[in-house]
């Protein structure tokens, strides 16, 4: 569901629950009211959930977006597209990455990079990855941490019994990653956000067949990426399936817009 409509969704479900509320009050009818309360229900629930509810609706009500020479299916996680002699598919994959490779020895990193082009040369067809870098603002990553530090000293200095050593350990050793934390980000090391995903596309000469070949494709990819690159991931939808279209074109100009378009 594209952000304009969400906020026109939003904008008329809060108008027409003002003007139900406005008319119950003139008229004093109390099924208005009611009425007025589902309308402005109604506008969070799209404010807050359009991007989940655009692709359930339509894959509910069976309905196809098209766009051009482009044609979403009802799950809206696919983009189709007909060809002289046939039909083309195209699915991205969100990748969620647990951990920076900073973090990991060269040993580890050596490792991880060897198992990758292992398990992408296993691959039968071209896949697409796509990374998006937002460096992030450390001087307030620096103060949550020292205010975390500061909570977690306060609590060890309440410790004085014997009975509660090993809470006081667990404290120290809290105390003491949080410090590491602090140190890296002071020593200039720049914390960074990442965004990534991978496209595939399959062809066909019907359009059932180019649907289910990259289909089976992005399972596959999928497969590969989480096991070689140890993360989280799957399928795109709806909204977020268009914004990572969208990126290969324009991306984010600041940390503020890419959280709001993050998937």
């Amino acid at each position: 569901m594209d952000p304009h409509s969400n906020t026109s969704l939003t904008m008329a479900a809060l108008a027409g629950g003002a003007l139900c509320l406005l008319a119950a009050w003139v008229l004093g009818q109390p099924l208005l009211v009611a009425l007025s309360a589902v309308l402005f229900f109604a506008s969070l629930l799209v404010w807050r959930m359009g991007f989940m509810l655009g692709p359930t609706l339509a894959s509910a009500a069976r309905l196809r977006v098209s766009e051009g020479d482009f044609e979403f299916p009802p799950s809206q996680d696919v983009m189709l597209q007909r060809m002289p002699g046939g039909w083309r598919a195209s699915m991205v994959l969100g990748v969620s990455l647990r951990e920076s490779a900073s973090l990991s020895s060269s040993s580890q990193q050596a490792l991880m990079m060897e198992l990758f082009e292992k398990a992408i040369g296993g691959l039968r067809y071209p896949l697409s990855l796509s990374i998006l870098v937002c460096p992030l603002d450390t001087s307030q990553q620096i103060q949550r941490l020292e205010e975390r530090r500061s909570l977690a000293e306060h609590r060890r200095a309440r410790l004085r019994g014997p009975k509660e050593s090993d809470e006081a350990a667990k404290l120290e050793r809290e105390i003491e990653s949080y410090n590491a934390q602090i140190r890296r980000l002071s020593g200039g090391e720049r914390p960074m956000k990442v965004v990534a995903w991978a496209l595939t596309t399959a062809t066909g000469l019907t359009r059932e067949e180019a649907l289910q070949r990259a289909r089976s494709q992005a399972s596959e990819a999928s497969a590969v990426l989480s096991g070689s690159l140890s993360s989280s991931v799957a399928p795109l939808k709806g909204e977020d399936f268009l914004r990572a279209a969208e990126w290969q074109k324009w991306i984010p100009i600041s940390k503020e817009d890419l959280d709001d378009q993050t998937f």
